[in-house]
């Protein structure tokens, strides 16, 4: 995985890209988007009395999905939702010159990787809702002192890969059905 990844940093970084050139490729995208719920579920946690932390664990690219956050969500990001990503460096130009060691990839995503300011926020938690739409996705609470409850989103080849999802999480969420209810009962409902 790892070579893969550099190999694809290696790519971007021979494209020149920018700050601004990130902002306008989320504004322009028309193909990425909220699970149906997940902005409810997220204000729900927010405006929970005391608020309950999001962690958005991604293998992906923490600047574009700050961006996309930035663009699309209704309402502001509060301090207790976080997202931890692979970053983009940038330059005083804000030019891409590097990505952020270690590397977080699909095979590796576990509490190891969250900054301090994460595991305060999970400091003295005894539970948590796990969600994810990969089998690598379970681990993400591994070393932290809490109980998961995982929820699995299964978006394609259902048939092939259900039995592994139906081993690994508690729930499985088939195709691009919306955050279910029970997500929102586990935090105490709907806001």
């Amino acid at each position: 995985m790892n070579e893969w990844y550099g190999q694809v940093h290696e790519l971007i970084l021979k494209e020149s890209v920018t700050r601004e050139n990130i902002a306008g490729a989320v504004a322009g995208c028309q193909t990425i988007r909220p699970r149906e719920g997940m902005f409810d579920f997220l204000r729900s946690c927010q405006e929970h009395v005391p608020a309950i932390p999001v962690i958005i664990m991604s293998a992906g690219l923490g600047d574009v999905i700050e961006e996309f956050l930035r663009q699309t969500l209704p309402f502001e990001r509060a301090p207790t939702t976080h997202v931890v990503s692979n970053r983009m460096v940038f330059n005083e130009e804000g030019r891409l010159v590097d990505f952020s060691e270690p590397l977080l990839h699909m095979f590796n995503k576990t509490a190891a990787f969250l900054p301090e300011a994460c595991r305060e926020l999970a400091k003295g938690k005894r539970q948590c809702l796990l969600m994810g739409d990969g089998v690598g996705d379970c681990t993400m609470a591994n070393g932290l002192e809490v109980e998961p409850f995982k929820i699995g989103f299964l978006n394609e080849k259902i048939e092939e890969r259900m039995p592994e999802f139906q081993q690994k999480f508690d729930v499985v969420v088939t195709g691009d059905a919306p955050v279910p209810e029970l997500a929102f009962r586990a935090i105490g409902g709907r806001v």
